[in-house]
């Protein structure tokens, strides 16, 4: 199964890398962008095939990918459905540019659909344990689940702003949950986005809204059944997301402030700041430390989680002031 998987990914590599330009869905540089050659929005097609073969291979081979999540083997159609609904919702934005507003509407009612359907993946408590905190959702367990989905994959969307900073991102979550649940289609997940880093940064291939659709709904529903499943606890969740959601929360409020749509970009992002100074590399490393050290912290610190966090934030908003003097922001 090993030399299957690799030999598909290295065709599927050698195929996007020789034909990136047939598709014909481009992103062109502009001044609310900081990348100055052309790129290709296709690294969302290129995980999504990666994954209908793999599939397809599990349920040919029986190769039980899904055996620690029974929740999603019971409903991995609609999973996968939902998943592919997402993707094309993304695919569509990326070649034809939909406004905002209706892709949020299209995005609420397609996860919407898929909770109402399949309510094991609704969150239904939230306590921390470190606090003494504990809220019984109750009634709101259903528009909290939706929201919280809906708000990481616009994170996601937020962080997704420079070559190689998402697809690490999402590696390095997708390593933890491996890491506390063992699962092979994590580990599947890993190694996707490692052939993705090569598309991206050698080809100029982008995840576009597409792929960062996808791949957010994959990981949220991985979240929410770890946490389900009392694998991960709400310090985690709210570490291993904390510096994305810091910065769309600064960004939002710059832009609401400002008087402009939150959801047209701009060159505000903490790595357009990071990277005008330093490169590229330098500002991935950053950034790195930034979103991995609090939650690595937390697993052999557990009593001060409290410190931890204040100490992260304190960490970003650093960053943030240090890279911002000099700069000119537009």
């Amino acid at each position: 199964m090993v030399f299957i998987f690799f030999s598909y990914n290295f065709v599927l590599t050698i195929f996007f890398s020789k034909f990136k330009k047939k598709f014909k869905i481009l992103d062109k540089p502009s001044k609310k962008k900081i990348h100055k050659k052309t790129g290709y929005l296709i690294g969302g097609i290129f995980i999504f095939l990666n994954l209908m073969i793999l599939l397809s291979l599990n349920e040919v081979l029986s190769l039980e990918l899904f055996k620690d999540y029974e929740q999603i083997q019971k409903n991995k159609i609609l999973f996968f459905t939902t998943g592919s609904i997402l993707f094309l919702i993304g695919l569509f934005d990326d070649k034809f540019s939909l406004n905002p507003y209706v892709r949020l509407i299209l995005l609420f009612l397609t996860i919407f659909a898929f909770l109402n359907l399949a309510n094991e993946f609704i969150i239904h408590m939230i306590y921390f344990e470190s606090l003494k905190l504990f809220f019984n959702l109750n009634d709101f367990s259903l528009i909290f689940t939706l929201i919280s989905i809906i708000l990481l994959i616009q994170i996601f969307n937020f962080f997704d702003g420079i070559d190689l900073q998402l697809s690490l991102y999402v590696i390095f979550l997708s390593f933890y949950l491996f890491i506390v649940s063992k699962s092979l289609i994590l580990l599947a997940i890993i190694l996707i986005m490692i052939f993705n880093l090569y598309l991206n940064s050698f080809q100029k291939i982008f995840l576009g809204d597409a792929g960062v659709y996808l791949i957010t709904f994959i990981l949220s529903i991985f979240i929410i059944v770890n946490y389900n499943q009392s694998k991960i606890n709400s310090e985690e969740v709210f570490l291993m997301l904390l510096i994305p959601f810091l910065d769309f929360v600064r960004l939002f409020f710059i832009r609401i402030c400002e008087k402009k749509n939150p959801m047209i970009g701009d060159l505000k992002h903490i790595h357009h700041l990071i990277i005008k100074k330093i490169g590229l590399y330098k500002t991935l490393l950053i950034i790195g430390l930034l979103y991995m050290l609090p939650l690595l912290m937390y697993i052999y610190l557990q009593n001060f989680f409290t410190s931890i966090s204040l100490g992260a934030i304190g960490m970003y908003s650093a960053t943030i002031y240090y890279f911002t003097k000099n700069n000119k922001i537009t």
